[in-house]
């Protein structure tokens, strides 16, 4: 671009450290209108910076198909692996049908990711009424190599497969331009067929075997009683779930507590009081099953009540494999979900697609620790997006794993030091057992009856006769000068 001012705009975007400043920007440009704006949100989706994609990805998809397509085209064979993925998605979403021929070329993409993003793509495109367009693109391949794409796309989709492998094989389909192709026009018959010969044409063209769906898994779609509300009528959604294990659990009552997989024994010891302090009062706790913070408060909220783990995989894969153990209690007491039923996660834009379920899922996201380019800030940034409250664990300024967290609180996030924090901004609690906000004012640094009553919203007096209560019951302990603390 030659015009100077924005020429410097997009340079101090990408230098902002803080989520909300890059969030504000694209919501800046989306509001513009103007091409300028627009042409600064397509850098957006070329920055290195994941979260700065997703925000770019998501603020072009509430723009038209008719005005965004013709821009990114170009990007589907040009620039950097993750501006081509990130391009696929976003035409395939908007329903973009020019864009079926460069997505099928994606399809030997020499990165293993954006090949994935394009066969993904090429399913979400074909719902928008493009599957003639698709077929016309196989058509152009030799035999071999439509059979070779029609399979990858079989295991996804096997009746789209089905059909595209028809559509793909009839004589209309044989044209120099796939413009005026529709996906609902009859097949023509070619000189010499009749009705029964025409309708043998019709037959699958490929032989594919359908994906094994792990037992005891059940597919979740828009319209179910257990589809998360964050995702009811947006273009985010995706295109379905799949879960392994109980119910999932209503919003109000559900917490993500997200961070470093390189966490530090505080960290992961915080994590766990977290998710075993919220367990215990009927909280679910939401996190993605990777090393660190995750596992740590799985592990927490399975020592007193249930947990829910979001894979970036399939359900019968489970990242990372020494994991496999702790998943299969958390189907016990709790659930499993993921988008696909099975296969292993697709590059790490898997776990980005991941995070943004596990901030859908929880009423609010708690992050422990996490660096500046820590997917923990993805997740924050989804909740935000969702409108959900994020609160941030405060830690030792001189690691690296406290930055996130910082920038965070810079931005606005109240800080969280225990289960109390966390109940505080769940608003369909405050009418809850106030046994159970005593409890989850308890923590392992002792405090007064005075403050105590304060965060459970309870007169001292009767907070002390609670106390008491707890104490005998094993649940509490009473140390010098009157402060409590939860036994350990």
């Amino acid at each position: 671009m030659s015009d100077d001012r924005s020429a410097g705009r997009i340079p101090e975007a990408m230098s902002m450290r803080g989520l909300a400043g890059k969030r504000d920007y694209v919501r800046s440009l989306e509001t513009r209108r103007d091409e300028e704006a627009l042409s600064l949100l397509v850098e957006c989706l070329c920055d290195e910076s994941w979260y700065l994609r997703e925000l770019a990805e998501a603020a072009l998809l509430r723009m038209s198909a008719d005005r965004v397509g013709p821009v990114l085209l170009p990007l589907l064979d040009q620039g950097l692996w993750f501006s081509r993925s990130s391009t696929a998605r976003v035409l395939g979403r908007l329903g973009y049908g020019p864009a079926a021929t460069g997505i099928v070329a994606l399809t030997v993409d020499p990165v293993a990711t954006v090949r994935d993003e394009a066969y993904s793509s090429l399913v979400t495109l074909a719902g928008h009424g493009t599957r003639a367009r698709i077929a016309w693109a196989l058509r152009r391949l030799p035999v071999e190599r439509r059979r070779e794409r029609l399979a990858r796309i079989a295991a996804i989709d096997r009746a789209l497969a089905d059909r595209l492998a028809r559509m793909a094989d009839r004589p209309e389909t044989d044209v120099e331009s796939p413009e005026g192709l529709r996906d609902d026009a009859p097949p023509v018959a070619a000189p010499g067929e009749t009705g029964c010969t025409r309708g043998a044409r019709a037959a699958p063209v490929i032989a594919v075997r359908e994906t094994p769906v792990p037992s005891g898994v059940r597919r979740l779609e828009r319209g179910h009683a257990e589809w998360p509300e964050a995702f009811a009528g947006s273009v985010r959604s995706p295109m379905a779930l799949h879960v392994r294990g109980g119910p999932l659990p209503p919003l109000a009552r559900s917490v993500a507590i997200v961070g470093s997989r390189a966490a530090t024994p505080y960290g992961r010891d915080v994590a766990h009081r977290l998710a075993r302090d919220l367990a215990s009062q009927g909280i679910t706790v939401v996190s993605g099953l990777a090393r660190g913070v995750d596992a740590a408060a799985h592990e927490g909220a399975l020592a007193t009540g249930r947990t829910v783990a979001v894979l970036g995989s399939g359900l019968d894969t489970v990242t990372p494999p020494e994991h496999a153990g702790l998943a299969e209690r958390i189907v016990r007491a709790g659930a499993l979900v993921a988008e696909r039923a099975a296969g292993p996660p697709f590059g790490r834009g898997a776990f980005v697609r991941r995070n943004r379920i596990v901030a859908a899922l929880a009423a609010v996201t708690v992050v422990v620790e996490a660096g500046e380019g820590s997917g923990a800030l993805t997740t924050a940034g989804f909740a935000r997006d969702l409108g959900r409250t994020v609160l941030a664990v405060p830690g030792d300024v001189d690691r690296p794993g406290s930055r996130g967290p910082l920038a965070l609180l810079r931005s606005g996030a109240p800080p969280c030091a225990d289960a109390g924090d966390v109940l505080a901004h769940l608003p369909a609690l405050a009418t809850d057992d106030p046994d159970a906000r005593l409890r989850a004012a308890l923590g392992r640094e002792p405090a007064t009856v005075e403050w105590l009553a304060e965060r459970a919203g309870l007169a001292p007096a009767d907070a002390l006769a609670r106390l008491l209560r707890l104490g005998w019951a094993g649940l509490a302990v009473s140390g010098p000068g009157g402060r409590w603390t939860v036994r350990a």
